[in-house]
């Protein structure tokens, strides 16, 4: 069969504080792999990474046959989902569309009810579900030859039928490598000039596990992916690696795991391998506070890591609590202090509005988060996601139902409290990224660390961005 992949156009720029990175679509690149090892044709449109305009779609479409119609996105980009299936039913009204991702595995009535135009859906890890789908479907398979597959969904006449059944996958390694030749590579996090190194660098993302066995409130992982760890070998992660870095020139990775550090006895064995096999790139990784060792991260530099990105989330232990983060201001404390000590770069995640905070653990926060002195700091709105516990806590004090609000990175509250108005909760996000980066002390430790004029003037084109956007009065 003939397979176009669409990852739709959504304008990233609206969905961060600061763009210089996109993410290339893994998941569709891991079933795209899929359907070619089973000898169908694929392609991909990656509209968001083309910078494809929506009324350029129709003739793109028109330039080549197709037999199916699959869609990728989240829930914050729904509306980009819909209006790339009505343009996709327009131009091909006998094609059969067929939607997945995080929006589709979690509201999949959602879809059908508002997506009159979308056929099947895809629900969980769907590298399985889309080669069996595709497979029956090539051989003239209806509805009823469908049922039985795990995480579909379909229309059956003014109803339709969803598959009880999320699928994981146990053995992440029996799956192929994306499939990178399908995708625009040099629109990925291409020639980016990284701080860290002060040099441009070819960037590419790599998953190296699925789920996670903690229980944060406000994180849609484990309705994902599920609540156990679930890890591919430390030889076909740095397998995989080592195709990037020598045959398309990767120079920097970032692993886009949940929790990278999960399995510390894996990660040392990944080092390793890196380190006998001597291959020659950076990387960047998540993790969390305590699971941060002297030993794991000493390792970690060897082998190339610059830079550890944590979630600290809150400077109130109460608030940490509430978010069942199961760690505690001093762990958080300790794991800056060792990624620090060990010259690594550090970044730090943080988070207002949690059900109950109060304005002065909010300012705490701010105040926690300068002593930290990450090299950087993201600071968001408590964002409840489908299927999150901080969505059923938060569901009747909603200030909005229009999911494209959901945005996790550049979004504006959309949880109303009694401790601050709207207005003090924006005011609020203004007043910590002014606090933490138009500040001298900011400043002066990342100038300390400045190796060469390159990696100077990427230091302070990041420092004047933040003081001109958010230079503009106290906090409410």
């Amino acid at each position: 069969m003939r397979v176009l992949l669409i990852n739709p156009r959504y304008d990233e720029t609206n969905y961060r504080y600061k763009v210089n990175k996109l993410c290339p679509p893994l998941g569709m690149g891991y079933i795209a792999s899929m359907l070619l090892r089973d000898g169908h044709e694929v392609e991909i449109l990656d509209m968001e990474a083309e910078r494809t305009e929506w009324h350029s779609l129709p003739a793109l479409l028109k330039k080549g046959p197709c037999d199916l119609v699959g869609i990728h996105g989240t829930t914050p980009i729904m509306h980009y989902i819909a209006r790339c299936a009505t343009l996709v039913r327009e131009t091909w009204p006998g094609i059969p569309i067929i939607v997945g991702g995080p929006h589709a595995s979690l509201l999949p009535e959602s879809v059908f009810n508002e997506m009159p135009e979308v056929d099947y859906i895809l629900r969980g890890e769907a590298e399985y579900t889309m080669a069996e789908f595709v497979r029956r479907l090539a051989n003239g398979g209806s509805n009823s030859d469908f049922a039985d597959i795990p995480g579909i969904g379909f229309r059956n006449g003014n109803e339709f039928f969803i598959s009880d059944e999320i699928p994981l996958i146990d053995n992440l390694d029996a799956l192929p490598f994306p499939a990178y030749d399908l995708l625009p590579l040099d629109s990925y996090f291409y020639k980016s000039r990284l701080v860290e190194t002060g040099t441009e660098e070819c960037i590419f993302t790599v998953m190296s596990s699925r789920g996670c066995p903690n229980g944060c409130i406000f994180c849609d992982e484990s309705a994902l992916y599920g609540r156990k760890f679930r890890a591919r070998s430390p030889e076909n992660v740095v397998d995989e690696m080592e195709v990037l870095v020598k045959n398309y020139g990767i120079s920097h990775i970032v692993f886009y795991d949940a929790s990278f550090m999960v399995d510390r006895i894996r990660i040392q064995r990944i080092c390793r391998l890196i380190l006998d096999r001597g291959l020659k790139t950076s990387w960047r990784a998540r993790v969390r506070a305590d699971s941060i060792t002297e030993p794991i991260v000493k390792i970690m530099k060897e082998a190339g890591c610059t830079t550890l990105a944590i979630g600290v989330e809150s400077g109130s232990q109460r608030i940490l609590d509430i978010m069942g983060k199961r760690t505690t201001i001093g762990e958080i404390e300790e794991a800056f202090r060792i990624v620090k000590d060990a010259g690594l770069w550090t970044v730090g995640y943080f988070m207002f509005g949690t059900p109950g905070e109060t304005k002065e653990e909010s300012f705490e926060t701010v105040e926690f988060a300068k002593r930290l002195d990450p090299d950087w700091a993201l600071f968001t709105h408590a964002t409840p996601l489908p299927a999150t516990e901080l969505f059923e806590m938060t569901k009747d004090s909603l200030l909005s139902d229009d999911w494209s609000n959901f945005k996790f990175s550049a979004n504006s509250p959309v949880i109303s409290y009694d401790e601050m108005t709207y207005r003090e909760m924006q005011n609020m996000m203004d007043y910590a990224f002014r606090e933490f980066y138009v500040r001298k002390e900011w400043l002066s430790n990342r100038m300390k660390k400045m190796t060469s004029p390159a990696q100077t003037e990427r230091l302070l084109d990041s420092f004047f961005f933040y003081v001109d956007k958010f230079c503009n009065g106290p906090a409410g």
